[in-house]
């Protein structure tokens, strides 16, 4: 009796695996849900999906403002991407999830962040022959255990069936957190952090640069200064999600 209680808790446990590993539960609630979506009924609405007004730069959620380009964006005095995108504005139930995949160690949800990902970036007229995570310096993956970019990086490829590399752009230097960090700040906390390599897969190339989250887009932009100084032709960044348009006392 004994070993057949094990059986049926291997079992279990191993029921439990596959459908979490597959998206078959919910990635909010744990509810099943049966599909690839990911999420049940109950918690999808709420998550934001950023399928609305955004800015024709950055893709940032502009919400009723009537604007073409976020504060952000209007301020930048160099831009070096080429356009951005991102699957969710970066709110409530959306946050939660993605600070427990970065911080929590929620490895899993990459692959539900990485299909909605996926999903929005086949509704762009965007083509790439690379996608590059967004780095981490070796001191910081080491002491995370990983880094959620290459995470969201490798399942999107995965899903979409395209090339990445995680070698291509490195982080020179430890930068205090962006979070902590106001709009002048967290371009002046970046300036020469990161270095591309003058590589055949960098050279006259499009770039598709992966991230978690994007707020003002400085890291996107630096990263891709240095891509193009690298030689890259273009660069586009997608993210899993992205904050609303930063506020008037922040434009300063």
């Amino acid at each position: 009796m004994k070993s057949a209680k094990k059986s049926e808790a291997a079992a279990a446990k191993g029921l439990s695996r596959f459908f979490g590993a597959h998206g078959y539960t919910c990635v909010c609630c744990g509810a099943d849900v049966f599909d690839e979506t990911g999420v049940c009924g109950y918690c999808l609405p709420k998550l934001k999906f950023n399928n609305g007004n955004v800015c024709r730069r950055c893709g940032a959620a502009l919400g009723d403002v009537d604007n073409r380009f976020c504060a952000a964006c209007e301020r930048f005095d160099g831009v070096f991407f080429d356009g951005a995108a991102s699957a969710f504005v970066y709110t409530g139930e959306v946050s939660r999830l993605l600070l427990k995949m970065k911080y929590g160690g929620a490895k899993y949800l990459s692959e539900f962040f990485a299909r909605q990902m996926a999903n929005k970036f086949l509704t762009l007229s965007v083509g790439f022959d690379v996608a590059v995570p967004v780095p981490m310096t070796k001191s910081a993956k080491k002491k995370r255990g990983y880094n959620q970019a290459e995470l969201l990086t490798a399942d999107f490829c995965d899903i979409i069936g395209a090339d990445f590399r995680f070698d291509l752009i490195e982080k020179a230097r430890e930068t205090p957190q962006q979070e902590t960090l106001g709009f002048k700040a967290r371009r002046e906390n970046l300036q020469g952090a990161f270095k591309a390599k003058r590589d055949d897969a960098v050279c006259g190339k499009r770039i598709l640069l992966i991230d978690d989250v994007k707020t003002t887009g400085a890291t996107i932009n630096m990263c891709a200064k240095a891509l193009k100084k690298a030689g890259a032709a273009y660069v586009f960044g997608l993210t899993a999600a992205s904050s609303r348009d930063i506020s008037a006392t922040e434009r300063d």
